[in-house]
């Protein structure tokens, strides 16, 4: 299961280049040292909750067990907990180690290789060395540790491992086995890491290689050019929590909750954290409107910081000691807070750095115009049938048009005026056309009448004019 998933998150890392370079993700990283830290402390849910799976995926990218408890062959010991608990970091350094060989095999295009991954081997170490950290430590404490027994009657006392006291310590074989393993580690990986991270800047004066400049440039890239140190400090802080076998519960919770805040305060007066890029996931207009460098800056220093605040506000209800029931559901919101996001974060890498995210944006513009064009086409089709009906309810109707003039009754005009002889004759009939259409009327009410045969004063048929 470990080896399974060792390697699918080395896939996910390198395809979304989920890297320390990128600026997003060491918050999450840190969020998880420190819940994999304090797991003992931490309640878990019952293995029939629903939410279980949050949990597990947590406990997962932690590199721990599932959850639960798991016992893979009867008699199962602590020595084997142990070394199980070994595969998955190594498996990391295993992978991403072998990529450096890959040249020297005929089979295998290596020019194809490092175009794809080869820019981000580097990063992708960097991480996975981030990422294993705090494992390592862990797996050499755990081993490390010892305590003695006594017998009263024979007032002999022996070391045994602080674990198993059926194991002396680097007296039988197995914990024999453990130790060197666990010195090598030491020696090997977690004091030349410490070493590099934390002097990185001082050591650049003492080795000229440009593989080393490289390495150290990748952890520091994150971070401004004064504040490269920062990433030594957090990876001290972890160290520091480690120490809490010699310290109370209640203690390391409160060392927990003053490391967290020393680090929001630090990042909220110094922002160290350089602006994320936004090259590929935004449009350039909005991109230069509106997420500038500063804002960019700002948004990367919010990130980390918003995963330091719900350390310190889940740390803080723990110290209280509420009831255990109150305690998950505490639990159970602050790994919903974290998950959450991640997601963002891995929403912006889609877009941002994976091969996907180009794709999927074609993708939108596709389905956008086709429903643009699916609707210009529909509001033409509409306005044409509109005036096919209009044009059909003018020919069904067939008005023939009159031209008309309206004319007051005391306008007069001198090129219409007429002789009075015939004005007496046009009065006189049309006074008795009006005495007619009265008595017409008055014999025909209630029956419908024509508007087009009543005829008014101010209606006179439009006479050409002639010129005097």
């Amino acid at each position: 299961l470990a080896l399974i998933l060792s390697v699918f998150l080395v896939i996910i890392i390198c395809t979304f280049n989920l890297t320390i370079s990128t600026r997003s993700i060491n918050g999450i990283l840190f969020y998880l040292h420190v819940l994999s830290i304090n797991r003992d402390i931490l309640p878990k849910p019952d293995a029939s909750s629903p939410f279980m799976a949050i949990a597990a995926i947590v406990d997962m990218l932690s590199l721990n067990n599932p959850g639960v408890k798991m016992c893979f062959y009867p008699g199962m010991d602590s020595f084997a907990v142990v070394m199980f608990s070994l595969i998955g970091p190594i498996t990391f350094l295993v992978i991403v180690g072998s990529a450096f060989f890959l040249p020297k095999v005929r089979c295998i295009n290596i020019h194809k290789v490092h175009m794809t991954v080869g820019p981000r081997i580097t990063p992708v170490l960097a991480t996975l060395i981030m990422f294993s950290f705090t494992k390592f430590f862990d797996v050499v404490l755990f081993s490390l540790l010892y305590t003695d027994l006594c017998d009263v009657s024979t007032q002999k006392c022996w070391t045994v491992w602080y674990f198993d006291g059926t194991l002396k310590y680097f007296s039988s074989p197995k914990h024999i086995v453990l130790g060197v393993i666990s010195l090598a580690i030491l020696l090997f990986f977690l004091i030349p890491v410490m070493t590099t991270i934390i002097f990185g800047d001082l050591l650049k004066r003492c080795i000229r290689k440009q593989w080393y400049w490289n390495f150290i440039d990748t952890f520091y890239c994150s971070f401004k050019f004064r504040f490269g140190f920062w990433i030594g400090i957090r990876l001290l802080f972890r160290i520091i929590l480690m120490t809490k076998i010699l310290l109370t519960d209640s203690e390391s919770i409160l060392l927990t909750i003053c490391i967290a805040h020393f680090i929001i305060f630090f990042q909220m007066l110094f922002t160290p954290f350089r602006h994320l890029r936004f090259e590929r996931c935004l449009p350039r207009r909005l991109r230069e409107k509106y997420f500038t460098e500063e804002f960019s800056k700002f948004v990367a220093n919010m990130n980390d910081n918003i995963f330091m605040i719900n350390i310190a506000v889940l740390f803080t209800f723990l110290l209280y000691e509420l009831k255990p029931e109150n305690i998950q559901w505490i639990v159970l919101l602050s790994e919903m807070a974290a998950l959450l996001q991640f997601s963002i974060i891995l929403i912006y890498h889609t877009f941002e750095y994976s091969p996907f995210g180009p794709k999927i944006v074609q993708c939108f513009k596709y389905t956008f115009h086709f429903f643009q064009t699916r609707k210009i086409f529909l509001l033409k089709k509409a306005s044409q049938q509109d005036s096919h009906n209009s044009q059909l309810s003018s020919h069904e109707l067939n008005i023939p048009q009159i031209n008309l003039v309206l004319r007051p009754l005391n306008e007069q005009r001198d090129s219409s005026r007429e002789t009075s002889e015939e004005s007496e004759v046009e009065t006189t009939v049309f006074e008795g056309q009006i005495s007619e259409e009265e008595e017409a009327c008055d014999d025909r009410e209630g029956v419908e009448v024509n508007m087009n045969t009543l005829t008014t004063p101010l209606l006179v048929e439009k006479k050409e004019e002639k010129g005097l």
